[in-house]
């Protein structure tokens, strides 16, 4: 009798069950002298990645072990497994989950959960724990405890990724008041988001429309008064309000066009105050923003030139002091005319203002950059030489009429790398920049010089690089100076096996005594396999 999913011309059953995966090892030596430590003095991670797949069935696990591995709230130690049988896919342990940009979005989750795609189908399912239980403690200055928070969320949709499609996202989450005997300041929390996002795609993805449209509602204590609302059974099961509970509403469209040597991007957000998703890691809410980007590549693509405009703006609720509002232009210009010179120009200008009735903290900043970088490539007496500059300028300008002439200021910057590949796998790479900031109180000067090697050995199965950088910083009437020193190295031990060395040692001496001078160190080994 054949294995499942086996037919007679299928391979024999020992190439349909396989083991593969990685594991691997990574040490960390850190030391400082001079100064506080920034950083724990030895660190230590260990991870396995295997995957178990048995015909059809993938079953692939995660085991991660580090010396990081304390009450925070992303946990270093981890476990995980999310095997995938055909068009299904489960997940237990840790995982991270991604429903849509306003419901769920690359969310790590302590739990369980399935993904389901059998056709045109789009079924999704996580339950788990967010956030762990952290209690307040003054001594370390956490003023704030952090409560166990634990999220369910369901996707119902319809479509494919590479195509047209439509999906229904309802997340819930709630914190647990009993996680914590020291809580602070900290209240416990309830947030519900229903989701409705979908992707349009015409002529033959010439034309491709996305949108989302989302409805918040956040309790931002569980433990106030519940308040007397007619609901429909259903919600009020899953979700009470209380005093303080607010909605919010959450919007976007983005339109993408692409012929020929043409592509166009529009996108429309709009985010109001209120809006908050625990599914999201960060999320800024109360903004409108714009966006505008044309493309076009000409003359066989040695020719492209491209913009984007874009507006953002705050205080949609109009109950703030003043509006933020923020304009964006950015110009590029980029074109090869021979094989062997191509030139990169970009222009910006972004403007930041508010209407703010205090002239302290009224403000209008106007900034200002250009940059040009040509690179040169030539083969010279047998040797492939890459030179590339890049010469730049900034001009920002404060306008607030208390302090912005002591903000308004000039930079000036220029670097250029030579970079000589020799025929033996040697590659020398010298390199210097100079950076001159000119404001109204004090004028910086910052000059580096640099030099950087590579050479491969045993068929560049070694390959090690090493580089020296000296940098001086005038500032004002005092110079501080900077030696750093890297050395990288990696060798293929077998076809499966790689080692991986890294180590940098930083000297820095501040002028005029400004602070106390100290010398940096940091080393650390590397060892993966893959099998």
């Amino acid at each position: 009798m054949e294995p499942p999913g086996t037919t007679a011309g299928s391979p024999p059953a020992q190439q349909l069950v396989r083991f593969y995966g990685t594991l691997g090892s990574y040490g960390e030596a850190y030391s400082i002298k001079g100064q506080q430590s920034r950083r724990p003095g030895q660190t230590g991670r260990l991870y396995f990645r295997p995957t178990l797949s048995i015909w059809q069935i993938d079953l692939p696990f995660e085991f991660v072990l580090s010396t990081e591995g304390r009450s925070t709230q992303q946990p270093f130690n981890q476990f995980g497994v999310n095997p995938t049988i055909a068009w299904a896919t489960l997940h237990a342990g840790h995982h991270h989950i991604s429903f849509s940009e306003f419901t769920i979005n690359s969310l790590l989750q302590f739990g369980g959960g399935f993904d389901l795609r059998p056709g045109v189908l789009r079924f999704s399912a996580t339950a788990g724990r967010t956030q762990q239980s952290i209690n307040a403690d003054s001594l370390q200055g956490l003023y704030y405890g952090t409560f166990r928070r634990h999220l369910f969320g369901v996707k119902l949709g319809i479509g494919r990724e590479d195509g047209s499609l439509i999906d229904l996202n309802v997340v819930r989450a709630k914190d647990d008041v009993s996680s914590l005997s020291l809580p602070g300041s900290a209240k416990p929390q309830e947030n519900m988001v229903v989701g409705l996002a979908g992707t349009l795609r015409m002529f033959e993805n010439m034309v491709t429309f996305s949108s989302e449209l989302a409805v918040s509602v956040h309790t931002p204590n569980i433990l106030n008064e519940g308040l007397d609302v007619n609901l429909p059974s259903f919600v009020a099961k899953i979700f009470t309000p209380r005093i303080g509970t607010r909605i919010g509403y959450a919007g976007k469209g983005s339109l993408q066009f692409a012929r020929g040597p043409l592509v166009f991007n529009g996108r429309y957000m709009r985010v109001n105050p209120g809006f908050t998703s625990f599914g999201l890691p960060s999320f800024q809410n109360d903004r409108e923003e714009i966006d505008l980007s044309p493309v076009v590549r000409l003359l066989e693509n040695r020719l492209t030139v491209g913009t984007t405009i874009g507006f953002r703006r705050d205080n949609l609720a109009g109950n703030k002091l003043a509006t933020t509002k923020r304009v964006l232009q950015s110009y590029f210009v980029n074109t090869t005319p021979i094989d062997q010179l191509s030139l990169d120009v970009r222009y910006s200008n972004f403007t930041m203002k508010n209407n703010s009735a205090s002239d302290t903290s009224r403000y209008n900043n106007v900034s200002h950059s250009l940059n040009v970088s040509p690179t040169v490539r030539v083969k010279w007496m047998d040797l492939q030489h890459v030179i590339t500059t890049t010469i730049g300028g900034q001009k920002f300008n404060d306008r607030n009429r208390v302090y912005g002439g002591l903000n308004t200021y000039t930079t000036y910057s220029g670097s250029i790398m030579w970079a000589v590949a020799f025929p033996s796998s040697l590659v020398i790479s010298p390199r210097a920049s100079y950076t001159m900031n000119d404001r109204a109180t004090t004028d910086t000067k910052i000059m580096s010089l640099g030099l950087a090697a590579q050479y491969s050995f045993f068929d560049r199965s070694l390959t090690p690089s090493l580089s020296f950088t000296s940098t001086r910083n005038n500032i004002g009437i005092a110079t501080d100076k900077q030696l750093v020193g890297t050395l990288n190295t990696s060798y293929r031990v077998t076809i499966n096996d790689n080692i991986a060395l890294s180590a940098r040692v930083s000297s820095y001496t501040y002028g005029k005594g400004r602070a106390s001078n100290f010398v940096e160190s940091m080393i650390n080994l590397q060892y993966n396999r893959s099998f």
